[in-house]
């Protein structure tokens, strides 16, 4: 994997609990929307059976079948983030110390080159030329992983 790919998929990771979130919370949003009981009411109260009009009662089907397609379109999103998230702090543990510490400081909290060199236990220099190294033995260590490919063009659209 390429330094740029690497790098790409560091800044999708800092990026991925937020999305996770966001999706969670589509998810829930539309739950809310899909009905698949009618002829209860909100109130508790059983309805009839019907709007009285078939046309209506075509029309609420075909908006929850929409409905429920969009929520496993969300659920499969969100299993694959997740699955993304695992795979990149599997890679990351496989990461030396020094190194995986360079990657979380800079690219995951956003700490300055002179934070993160603090952290790191060297001169800002040297830690921007570690970040290099890092991201080498991360690319290593994720092209050793699932669909490595996949991981960086799902990084590189998070992106744009």
């Amino acid at each position: 994997m390429e330094l740029k790919d690497a790098e790409a998929v560091m800044l999708y990771y800092a990026q991925l609990p937020r999305m996770i979130r966001e999706t969670i919370r589509e998810l829930e949003e539309l739950g809310e929307q899909y009905n698949p009981i009618r002829g209860t009411g909100t109130d508790g109260m059983p309805k009839a059976a019907g709007n009285g009009d078939s046309t209506a009662d075509l029309a609420a089907k075909l908006a929850d079948r929409d409905t429920l397609g969009r929520i496993r379109a969300v659920e499969t999103r969100l299993v694959v983030m997740r699955q993304d998230r695992d795979d990149i702090e599997r890679a990351l543990r496989e990461v030396h110390r020094v190194h995986k510490t360079i990657l979380i400081c800079h690219y995951v909290k956003g700490h300055t080159w002179t934070a993160t060199a603090i952290q790191a236990g060297y001169s800002p220099s040297h830690t921007r030329r570690l970040k290099s190294r890092a991201l080498e033995m991360l690319g290593h260590s994720l092209d050793e992983g699932p669909m490595p490919g996949e991981l960086v063009a799902r990084a590189r659209d998070a992106h744009i």
